[in-house]
């Protein structure tokens, strides 16, 4: 059902805008009916098809959605194969690829992985500047202070180096 479903949406993609929608909402239901009524499928199947269709219009920025869709199909076959299980140990393997990615020389996973509580502070909650002395430590900063602390002090030298 997940295959149909992106065939039918690739279709409605490359037809014209009204020709497309109309495309994939009648294909939707026609194959979706067609489909129950041969036994091929269940019902609720259909309803949980057409729920992840609709939810995948919820992401915002095209490259995650595609990510998404992409990445549906490796767990399904993961959790065919291996049950709660395959789903557990897949989402343990995605989220240790996500921290093993870096931008920047930054990791993606920071502050907590590679571990820094010193750079918790700022996390949740913007403290207020005056409070925030030091550059975190993953950004791999020539300069420890913040350059509001330098200014201050009129020049290169924090406040301990005088």
């Amino acid at each position: 059902m997940e295959i149909v479903l992106e065939m039918l949406r690739e279709a409605g993609i490359r037809l014209p805008s009204k020709v497309g929608q109309t495309v994939g909402i009648v294909g939707g239901i026609v194959i979706g009916q067609a489909a129950v009524q041969a036994g091929i499928v269940s019902n609720i199947m259909v309803v949980v098809v057409s729920f992840t269709a609709v939810a995948s219009f919820i992401q915002p920025q095209q490259n995650m959605a595609a990510a998404i869709r992409l990445l549906r199909f490796p767990f399904m076959i993961v959790a065919y194969l291996f049950g709660a299980v395959g789903i557990v140990c897949g989402m343990m393997m995605l989220a240790e690829h996500i921290i093993s990615l870096q931008s920047l020389r930054t990791p993606f996973g920071s502050p907590f992985a590679p571990l820094h509580t010193s750079e918790w502070r700022d996390m949740l909650v913007r403290l207020p500047s005056r409070m925030l002395r030091k550059r975190p430590i993953s950004l791999r900063p020539k300069q420890s202070v913040s350059q509001q602390v330098l200014s201050r002090f009129g020049g290169d030298k924090p406040k301990g180096e005088r």
